[in-house]
């Protein structure tokens, strides 16, 4: 890996953490000196980084006025809502199905103990969250989905529905991705599907029941 490479992931790693905790706020403009300064970085790193998170919809950079964090509407909140919630139990579903797999068992083995270790404190909290749903997609070993679940769940930053529903959450999730780790292992397809189905409705009912979506 080339130091220009290196330097480019470490630009692309800070901004997406302050962006997905909401440091970064929806419509903040990302000022490029500002960066320069934080990461001791040059300008052509900084611009590149802003191409990548630009593909990945999480900035938007707009000629003669910059790049500013993308706002994401409640249409399309609402759209990766029903998609996760059709997507991600089928995932889960494969995982339980390919647990079998040494390589498989084992990294879900390392999720199960992380979970174990109750982390919820802020920002880590939402972190975990996102390791657990990526960690179940790589076992499903269907690299399309694993790739949508990626995509769906990058773009839904902190700052779009406040601190308050995730923390509120964070408790209750931590438990129902314990539920659903406890069926992949167990190879018990049916129930792994039910669980992470449970989960995600969940999960967007509170977020619909305590924003104003």
């Amino acid at each position: 890996m080339s130091g220009t490479t290196a330097k480019i992931d470490v630009i692309l790693e800070h901004i997406r953490k302050n962006i997905l905790t909401g440091i970064f706020a929806p419509g903040q403009r990302l000022v490029e000196p500002d960066l320069m300064q934080d990461l001791g970085a040059s300008r052509g790193p900084i611009r590149e980084a802003f191409r990548i998170l630009a593909g990945e919809g999480l900035v938007e950079s707009i000629p003669h006025k910059g790049t500013n964090v993308r706002r994401i509407s409640d249409q399309e909140i609402r759209d990766m809502a029903q998609l996760r919630t059709l997507i991600e139990p089928l995932g889960a579903r494969l995982a339980a199905m390919n647990i079998v797999e040494f390589r498989n068992r084992s990294r879900l083995a390392e999720l199960e103990a992380v979970l174990a270790s109750n982390r919820d404190d802020w920002p880590s909290a939402y972190q975990l969250n996102q390791y657990f749903h990526l960690t179940i997609a790589a076992i499903s070993g269907n690299k399309s989905l694993e790739k949508v679940v990626l995509q769906l769940n990058f773009p839904l930053p902190v700052g779009h529905v406040g601190h308050r529903v995730q923390q509120e959450h964070s408790e209750a999730a931590n438990n129902e991705h314990l539920e659903i780790v406890q069926a992949i292992s167990k190879g018990d397809a049916d129930a792994a599907e039910s669980a992470m189905s449970r989960h995600l409705l969940k999960g967007y009912e509170l977020l619909f029941s305590k924003t104003d979506f």
